[in-house]
């Protein structure tokens, strides 16, 4: 399956830059893609010669990409990095955004207003941040779903993850993986905090169980038809929870998760969820929003709700 069309790599003097061009110029060349190497220059007074400079030596950097039967091109950009990325992707219509993380530890050290964050609050398309230091091929993928048996009109997003987490893993012949996390809701809630039997308590859990194995077993069930073997952890507990104990008990390469809930959240927020997770992993993690997302920085040049 071909996913991609026109990706887009950020790249720059951080550690970690040179893994991303050889994983964006891999994954353009499997998906038969068009691929664009980005770099921002924060300092808006530098001097037209060093632009200049920096056009010289990215265009270079695209001399062996086009090698490999690659479309591949080159832009600097001046001004903040996240605004400017976001501003090439609506442009552009570029379907994916690969940078490696700001931090030697991964995302345990970024700061809450880092540009990888900027990017997975606002960016419209997946943006897949690099660990530095990864593995070239990834052997384990996690599939962060969060499946709606009451309501399966809200289950979108979570077949994203999957069409996107299943494509990837037969790319890299990955093992996959595939986490939710569920608890009692409803009157069933309310009924579990107060002096009830135990075979009563007993019952509850039981048919939530099992109404949470039906509907992700209903929703995973194409992908087993193309995929084969999804190995599925089904925590009851917190999302973040569940994420982060399945990525250290398997050594998880990659995740790939939502980092919002509905399309009507305007980009400045990011799932509670999300953003935990982003603070306790120590792997690369690969982010989608809603189709119907609408990015809150415009062609125009400004932040719309603000």
């Amino acid at each position: 399956m071909k996913r991609f069309h026109n990706i887009l790599a950020v790249v720059g003097d951080a550690k970690g830059t040179d893994e991303v061009i050889d994983r964006a110029s891999q994954l353009a060349k499997r998906n038969n893609a068009a691929l664009t190497l980005i770099e921002v220059i924060e300092d808006v007074y530098v001097s037209s010669d060093i632009i200049a400079e920096r056009e010289r030596a990215l265009a270079g950097l695209v001399i062996p990409i086009r090698a490999l039967g690659v479309e591949a091109h080159s832009v600097v950009r001046r001004g903040k990095i996240f605004f400017e990325v976001i501003q090439q992707v609506l442009g552009q219509k570029n379907d994916l955004v690969l940078m490696a993380a700001e931090a030697p530890g991964g995302f345990r050290d970024l700061l809450f207003g880092s540009n990888s964050l900027h990017l997975m609050r606002k960016c419209p398309c997946p943006v897949w941040v690099l660990k530095p230091g990864e593995a070239k091929q990834f052997r384990r993928i996690l599939a962060a779903i969060d499946v709606h048996p009451h309501t399966p009109h809200e289950n979108a997003i979570t077949t994203d993850i999957l069409k996107l987490a299943t494509s990837l893993a037969n790319l890299e012949d990955a093992d996959l993986h595939v986490v939710h996390a569920w608890d009692v809701t409803g009157n069933d809630a309310y009924t579990l905090q107060s002096e009830v039997p135990d075979t009563v308590r007993t019952e509850i859990l039981k048919r939530h169980v099992s109404q949470t194995e039906d509907a992700v077993t209903e929703i995973l069930k194409p992908f087993l038809e193309t995929f084969g073997d999804i190995q599925t952890h089904i925590e009851r507990g917190e999302a973040w929870q569940a994420i982060t104990a399945v990525e250290k008990a398997h050594n998880i390469d990659l995740i790939v998760m939502g980092t919002i809930d509905r399309p009507g959240i305007p980009g400045f927020f990011i799932g509670t969820t999300a953003e935990t997770v982003l603070r306790q992993v120590n792997c690369s993690v690969l982010t989608i929003k809603p189709s119907q997302f609408v990015s809150p920085v415009t062609l125009e040049g400004k932040i719309a709700y603000a």
